[in-house]
Protein backbone atom coordinates (compact mmCIF):
# COMPACT_ATOMS: atom_id res chain seq x y z
CA UNK A 1 0.00 0.00 0.00
CA UNK A 2 1.24 3.45 -0.89
CA UNK A 3 0.84 6.21 1.67
CA UNK A 4 1.40 9.90 1.24
CA UNK A 5 0.93 13.21 3.01
CA UNK A 6 -1.99 15.42 2.09
CA UNK A 7 -1.24 19.03 3.09
CA UNK A 8 -4.02 21.58 3.40
CA UNK A 9 -4.51 24.81 5.26
CA UNK A 10 -6.16 22.84 8.07
CA UNK A 11 -3.26 20.46 8.60
CA UNK A 12 -1.78 17.21 7.32
CA UNK A 13 -3.59 13.91 6.69
CA UNK A 14 -2.25 10.47 5.80
CA UNK A 15 -3.97 8.97 2.76
CA UNK A 16 -3.71 5.82 0.66
CA UNK A 17 -2.96 5.69 -3.07
CA UNK A 18 -6.64 6.15 -3.89
CA UNK A 19 -6.87 9.28 -1.81
CA UNK A 20 -8.84 7.77 1.05
CA UNK A 21 -8.06 8.34 4.72
CA UNK A 22 -6.24 5.39 6.26
CA UNK A 23 -7.74 3.68 9.29
CA UNK A 24 -5.99 3.92 12.64
CA UNK A 25 -4.07 0.61 12.49
CA UNK A 26 -2.96 1.10 8.89
CA UNK A 27 -1.81 4.65 9.62
CA UNK A 28 0.40 3.37 12.39
CA UNK A 29 1.81 0.37 10.54
CA UNK A 30 2.60 2.36 7.39
CA UNK A 31 3.72 5.57 9.09
CA UNK A 32 5.60 4.61 12.27
CA UNK A 33 7.72 7.76 12.13
CA UNK A 34 4.67 9.98 11.79
CA UNK A 35 2.24 8.86 14.47
CA UNK A 36 3.00 8.60 18.15
CA UNK A 37 2.27 5.35 19.93
CA UNK A 38 0.29 7.18 22.58
CA UNK A 39 -2.06 8.49 19.91
CA UNK A 40 -2.64 4.96 18.67
CA UNK A 41 -3.22 3.64 22.18
CA UNK A 42 -5.71 6.37 23.04
CA UNK A 43 -7.47 6.19 19.70
CA UNK A 44 -6.94 9.90 19.09
CA UNK A 45 -5.21 11.26 16.01
CA UNK A 46 -4.71 15.01 16.08
CA UNK A 47 -3.84 16.86 12.88
CA UNK A 48 -0.82 19.11 13.51
CA UNK A 49 -0.82 22.85 13.03
CA UNK A 50 2.57 23.89 11.60
CA UNK A 51 2.20 27.23 9.89
CA UNK A 52 3.63 30.67 9.32
CA UNK A 53 1.26 33.47 10.24
CA UNK A 54 0.19 35.48 7.21
CA UNK A 55 -1.89 38.51 6.31
CA UNK A 56 -4.92 36.40 5.31
CA UNK A 57 -4.73 33.77 8.04
CA UNK A 58 -5.18 30.66 5.93
CA UNK A 59 -1.62 30.36 4.61
CA UNK A 60 -2.29 32.21 1.35
CA UNK A 61 -1.24 35.71 2.42
CA UNK A 62 2.09 37.49 2.88
CA UNK A 63 4.25 35.73 5.47
CA UNK A 64 7.39 37.88 5.61
CA UNK A 65 6.65 40.82 7.92
CA UNK A 66 9.78 42.82 6.98
CA UNK A 67 7.46 45.54 5.68
CA UNK A 68 6.68 49.16 6.55
CA UNK A 69 3.55 48.97 8.73
CA UNK A 70 3.97 52.44 10.23
CA UNK A 71 1.10 53.92 8.21
CA UNK A 72 -1.52 51.45 9.43
CA UNK A 73 -1.54 48.41 11.70
CA UNK A 74 -1.30 45.02 9.95
CA UNK A 75 -2.27 41.65 11.39
CA UNK A 76 -0.36 38.42 10.68
CA UNK A 77 -2.87 35.75 11.54
CA UNK A 78 -3.77 32.11 12.06
CA UNK A 79 -7.48 31.72 11.37
CA UNK A 80 -9.14 28.34 12.02
CA UNK A 81 -11.84 27.04 9.72
CA UNK A 82 -15.35 27.90 10.90
CA UNK A 83 -15.98 24.31 12.01
CA UNK A 84 -12.73 23.65 13.90
CA UNK A 85 -10.77 24.69 16.99
CA UNK A 86 -6.99 24.76 17.38
CA UNK A 87 -4.77 24.26 20.43
CA UNK A 88 -1.52 26.19 20.11
CA UNK A 89 1.67 25.28 21.97
CA UNK A 90 4.16 27.88 20.80
CA UNK A 91 4.87 30.91 18.66
CA UNK A 92 8.36 31.15 17.15
CA UNK A 93 9.67 34.57 16.13
CA UNK A 94 12.41 34.79 13.49
CA UNK A 95 14.28 38.07 12.88
CA UNK A 96 17.11 38.30 10.36
CA UNK A 97 19.16 41.41 9.64
CA UNK A 98 22.41 42.37 7.98
CA UNK A 99 24.41 43.49 11.04
CA UNK A 100 24.68 42.76 14.75
CA UNK A 101 21.75 43.55 17.02
CA UNK A 102 21.50 46.09 19.82
CA UNK A 103 19.45 44.94 22.82
CA UNK A 104 17.55 48.24 22.78
CA UNK A 105 16.70 48.10 19.08
CA UNK A 106 14.56 45.73 17.04
CA UNK A 107 16.73 43.53 14.83
CA UNK A 108 19.33 45.98 13.61
CA UNK A 109 16.80 48.66 12.61
CA UNK A 110 18.23 51.15 15.10
CA UNK A 111 19.51 51.43 18.65
CA UNK A 112 16.14 52.75 19.81
CA UNK A 113 12.93 50.84 20.62
CA UNK A 114 9.98 50.72 18.25
CA UNK A 115 7.24 53.31 18.68
CA UNK A 116 4.29 50.94 18.98
CA UNK A 117 5.82 47.48 19.26
CA UNK A 118 4.63 43.96 18.48
CA UNK A 119 1.37 42.70 19.97
CA UNK A 120 0.30 39.04 20.22
CA UNK A 121 -3.46 38.67 20.62
CA UNK A 122 -6.35 36.26 20.44
CA UNK A 123 -9.20 38.11 18.73
CA UNK A 124 -12.66 37.65 17.29
CA UNK A 125 -14.98 39.87 15.28
CA UNK A 126 -15.65 42.10 18.26
CA UNK A 127 -12.05 42.81 19.30
CA UNK A 128 -9.34 41.44 21.60
CA UNK A 129 -10.19 38.44 23.77
CA UNK A 130 -6.73 37.78 25.21
CA UNK A 131 -3.50 39.79 25.17
CA UNK A 132 -0.70 37.22 25.37
CA UNK A 133 1.86 39.93 26.26
CA UNK A 134 -0.28 41.41 29.06
CA UNK A 135 -0.51 44.83 27.37
CA UNK A 136 3.28 45.16 27.15
CA UNK A 137 4.16 45.17 23.41
CA UNK A 138 7.62 44.01 22.36
CA UNK A 139 9.50 47.14 21.29
CA UNK A 140 13.09 45.87 21.22
CA UNK A 141 15.11 42.67 20.99
CA UNK A 142 15.50 42.42 24.77
CA UNK A 143 11.74 42.54 25.28
CA UNK A 144 11.29 39.16 23.59
CA UNK A 145 13.20 37.59 26.49
CA UNK A 146 10.50 38.77 28.88
CA UNK A 147 8.02 36.31 27.38
CA UNK A 148 10.04 33.69 25.51
CA UNK A 149 13.15 31.57 25.28
CA UNK A 150 15.58 33.30 22.94
CA UNK A 151 18.70 32.44 21.05
CA UNK A 152 20.77 35.60 21.65
CA UNK A 153 21.72 35.77 17.99
CA UNK A 154 23.38 33.57 15.42
CA UNK A 155 26.12 35.36 13.48
CA UNK A 156 27.44 33.63 10.37
CA UNK A 157 30.71 35.43 9.83
CA UNK A 158 30.16 37.37 6.64
CA UNK A 159 26.42 36.67 6.63
CA UNK A 160 23.42 37.92 8.54
CA UNK A 161 22.59 37.92 12.23
CA UNK A 162 19.51 35.93 13.25
CA UNK A 163 17.45 36.14 16.43
CA UNK A 164 14.93 33.39 17.14
CA UNK A 165 12.54 33.42 20.08
CA UNK A 166 10.09 30.71 21.12
CA UNK A 167 7.12 32.09 23.02
CA UNK A 168 5.40 29.23 24.91
CA UNK A 169 1.62 29.30 24.69
CA UNK A 170 1.08 26.44 27.15
CA UNK A 171 3.04 27.44 30.27
CA UNK A 172 -0.07 26.84 32.37
CA UNK A 173 -0.13 23.25 31.11
CA UNK A 174 -3.01 23.93 28.72
CA UNK A 175 -2.36 25.14 25.15
CA UNK A 176 -4.08 28.33 24.05
CA UNK A 177 -7.41 27.50 22.36
CA UNK A 178 -8.51 29.39 19.25
CA UNK A 179 -12.08 28.53 18.34
CA UNK A 180 -13.21 28.91 14.74
CA UNK A 181 -16.83 28.28 15.77
CA UNK A 182 -16.73 31.69 17.46
CA UNK A 183 -14.63 33.40 14.74
CA UNK A 184 -11.56 33.50 16.98
CA UNK A 185 -8.05 33.81 15.57
CA UNK A 186 -4.44 34.40 16.62
CA UNK A 187 -2.95 37.72 15.52
CA UNK A 188 0.47 39.35 15.66
CA UNK A 189 -0.18 43.06 15.21
CA UNK A 190 2.50 45.31 13.72
CA UNK A 191 2.34 49.11 13.46
CA UNK A 192 5.98 50.18 12.89
CA UNK A 193 8.43 50.27 9.99
CA UNK A 194 10.10 46.83 9.72
CA UNK A 195 11.26 47.26 6.11
CA UNK A 196 14.95 47.56 7.09
CA UNK A 197 14.92 43.94 8.32
CA UNK A 198 16.08 41.21 5.94
CA UNK A 199 13.37 38.77 7.08
CA UNK A 200 10.69 38.71 9.78
CA UNK A 201 8.50 35.62 10.29
CA UNK A 202 6.14 34.15 12.89
CA UNK A 203 5.74 30.34 13.09
CA UNK A 204 3.06 28.64 15.17
CA UNK A 205 2.78 25.02 16.33
CA UNK A 206 -0.16 23.13 17.77
CA UNK A 207 -2.94 20.77 16.72
CA UNK A 208 -6.54 20.73 15.55
CA UNK A 209 -8.99 19.37 18.11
Amino acid sequence: MVTYWSQSKTGVAVKDSAGGDLDLATRYLDSKNVLMYEELKSGIIQAPVLRFLDTVGDGSGTKDAAVDHSGAAEEYMLVPEADEAMRLYSLRVYIRDATTFNSNGYGAISSSPLTNGVQVLVKDGTGTLLDLLHEEPVKCNAHWLRVGDADPGEAFGAGSTILTVTVPLARSGVPIRVNGFDSEYLAVVLNDDFSALTEHYFWVEGFIE
